[in-house]
């Protein structure tokens, strides 16, 4: 499954967490994709 990455003001930023979320197609209702879960760090 193709991991990918957050885009937080305008930057790829890596998710902290080694836990996954699934991303869905939503005109099809299959996964398609999954998210690392981000932490609570802010990016200045």
């Amino acid at each position: 499954m193709k991991l990918i990455e957050h885009f937080v003001g305008g930057k790829i930023i890596p998710g902290t967490s080694n836990k996954k979320g699934k991303v869905f197609n939503p005109a099809t209702g299959d996964q398609e994709k999954e998210v690392r879960i981000a932490s609570k760090k802010r990016f200045g």
